[in-house]
């Protein structure tokens, strides 16, 4: 018969207890970064609502840059709500305000410019793979399938409905 002395046992119990400790760990760490792989970005809107990108699978997404200031953009407003309206099931439009306005004053700000589609209340360059733009007014449309195209300068809606068919294609 084999004795185990004390020290013995207490050393092997807080190896065991040890690497249980790491095992979990390492599981916590997978489920973590995997289930951050599965999810698509998050596009928080200044009503407070969530977007998943995955939400609008099947669809072009259409993010424009616009501030206060840049003239064109104030042009080009009107012609995104009307996108907006007209083809609510083809392509969602999000707005993101360039200078970096938040919170109240960017819901105010939005009011005040007219825009009628969700603007974000967080700049989703980083989240979406897009580089910060370089001149306003900038449009991101996003395709399906996760082809982007870079929209420079004030758009209309027949531009853009242009710029989906040659997509298409």
């Amino acid at each position: 018969m084999s004795v185990v002395s004390p020290t013995r046992r207490t050393a092997n119990a807080s190896r065991s207890r040890r690497t249980l400790e790491v095992i979990v760990l390492v599981a916590l760490v997978l489920s973590a970064v995997l289930t951050g792989c599965s999810r698509s970005p998050a596009l928080l809107t200044t009503d407070g609502a969530t977007h998943h990108v995955a939400d609008h699978a099947g669809h072009w997404l259409l993010v424009n840059y616009w501030a206060q200031w840049c003239a064109p953009c104030r042009q080009e407003i009107p012609e995104l709500n009307a996108l907006f309206t007209a083809r609510p099931g083809e392509v969602a439009v999000y707005g993101v305000n360039y200078d970096g306005v938040s919170g109240a004053a960017l819901i105010k700000l939005s009011t005040e410019m007219g825009i009628q589609f969700p603007v974000l209340a967080n700049d989703p360059a980083e989240a979406l793979g897009l580089l910060r733009p370089e001149v306003l007014p900038t449009s991101y449309l996003i395709a399906p399938d996760g082809r982007r195209l870079t929209l420079i300068g004030p758009q209309t809606q027949a531009s853009i409905a242009a710029r989906l068919a040659t997509a298409r294609n």
